[in-house]
């Protein structure tokens, strides 16, 4: 006997065994007081029996049969010889570990049990009965006690055991204690594997479809079983639906584990925390709208602004731009140019310029990711800058560096129309630096008296009367949104 039909086996026997005999005269006794009237659950607990057996009599007997009062119940005689033979086990083992036979004379050691029994004149006429149920395995296996429905196919996989052991199946049935229809039945094939086939074939044709391919998971691919079932003819609707009307989800959770039909997963950008994370630091780190929307300033290096704006480059690539605009003469006092948009891009703007030049400066921007990171909000506390942010989703708030974009991108022809013609990186960089030095001397603006940015700088430190006239007239003009 092989090693998987002694544990077949041991799990039945152990099973068998701990179930509790009753005997004729507990049923006598049970019959007695049914026929006083007695309920059977009053019956069950006044003989220590079962409810639910003593239901079985109950009904058995208003029904108007007795006969099961002078039966033995051969079930149960057989759970009781089966624990005997298992005392018998225990022994055997305690009788081999203690020297009393060679165990390698036979590998399942079935040779030193029955040289064992032979020994014992009590046990003699068992042995062959004893030989059907295997010794107790060291790791306690064959203890286990089984639980409610899986009782009866460990008696059907019992006699399986039995029979490919070389039993008869009438043997093997009577060992087990279940009759020979059970196990037969046990052999027919049902419809659920014809059932399960269909479906399975109807999954496939859902995840090989060309719109679908395999991006639905458990949820979407049973609602689109069920839609294309309530379309599908009656033959197919009869060999998937065996009962009800729609086809449960656990059946096709169990389908799809069975035959590995999994969905595309997005794998997670961040990890679980990640956002969490973002939102406090995003608390901690806003600063308020102090601009206001005031685009004017009476004095150089007293306001500034500051944004990033992307352009298409050839090879699906882009270049960000981060300048930084003064509000009083519109000059680009730095700017940074860079293929990520990082903390570093940004910081880079900064550091272009003295640290004493940006003391007590204020700087407002909107609430881009890279504003609100700790590294820029860390450098701009070490050069002592006024930190302004506009409203969330509001580009108003900062429009002078929204507007210098705008210039930028029509004056270079980098507009939306002109994106069509892609230029390289290289040459798109080249523009730019040759750009910005050019708006600084040489364009001209009709709100600095048709005077570039740094000639109307130089003008207001000689006081000429004209910048003077135009400064004077932005004090107390400036717009400003609560």
């Amino acid at each position: 006997m092989t090693q998987e039909h002694n544990g077949v086996l041991g799990d039945w026997a152990t099973k068998c065994a701990s179930a509790k005999p009753i005997e004729i005269s507990e049923k006598t006794s049970c019959l007695e007081m049914f026929k006083q009237g007695m309920g059977f659950r009053k019956a069950a607990k006044t003989l220590g029996l079962r409810p639910y057996t003593v239901r079985d009599w109950c009904r058995r007997f208003k029904s108007g049969d007795e006969s099961w009062a002078s039966r033995d119940g051969g079930k149960f005689a057989r759970r009781a010889e089966a624990r005997d033979l298992i005392n018998y086990r225990r022994e055997i083992e305690a009788f081999i570990s203690s020297g009393g036979a060679d165990p390698a004379c036979d590998r399942s050691g079935v040779g030193a049990e029955r040289s064992f029994l032979r020994g014992k004149d009590q046990m003699a006429g068992s042995a062959e009965q004893a030989a059907a149920i295997p010794l107790y395995r060291a790791d306690g296996a064959c203890e286990r006690v089984l639980a409610g429905g899986a009782r009866k196919k460990k008696e059907i996989d019992a006699v399986r055991a039995l029979v490919a052991d070389g039993r008869t199946t009438k043997e093997a049935c009577r060992i087990a204690g279940i009759p020979r229809c059970s196990y037969y039945r046990a052999l027919k094939p049902s419809g659920k594997a014809e059932s399960d086939a269909e479906l399975v074939r109807l999954m496939c044709d859902i995840e090989n479809d060309r719109h679908v391919s395999s991006t639905y998971g458990l949820e979407r691919l049973t609602g689109e079983v069920n839609n294309r079932l309530l379309k599908a003819g009656p033959e197919l609707v009869a060999k998937i639906l065996r009962n009800g009307a729609r086809v449960n989800r656990k059946r096709i959770h169990r389908l799809m584990k069975e035959h590995g039909i999994h969905s595309r997963i997005r794998r997670r950008k961040h990890p679980d925390n990640y956002y969490k994370a973002v939102k406090e630091m995003l608390k901690r780190n806003r600063a308020p709208n102090i601009l206001k929307r005031n685009f004017t300033a009476e004095k150089p290096m007293a306001k500034l602004t500051t944004d990033v704006t992307y352009i298409p480059c050839s090879g699906q690539k882009f270049i960000y731009l981060s300048p930084l605009f003064d509000l009083f003469n519109h000059e680009v006092k730095s700017y940074s140019i860079s293929t990520v948009n990082s903390e570093e891009f940004v910081k880079r703007m900064l550091t272009a310029l003295p640290p004493e030049v940006l003391k007590d400066v204020l700087v407002h921007n909107d609430q881009g990711s890279v504003y609100w990171s700790n590294g820029w909000v860390k450098l701009c506390d070490e050069l002592q800058i006024v930190r302004s942010m506009s409203r969330r989703g509001n580009c108003w708030d900062n429009a002078m560096s929204e507007h210098f974009f705008s210039a930028l991108k029509v004056d270079l022809g980098l507009t939306k129309r002109g994106y069509k013609t892609l230029l390289p990186t290289k040459a798109v960089k080249e523009l730019i630096n040759d750009y910005i030095p050019w708006y600084n001397t040489g364009r001209i603006q009709k709100k600095l008296g048709y005077l570039s940015p740094i000639r109307f700088r130089e003008a207001f430190l000689d006081k000429s009367p004209q910048v003077m006239d135009i400064v004077l007239s932005r004090e107390g003009c400036g717009k400003s949104a609560e």
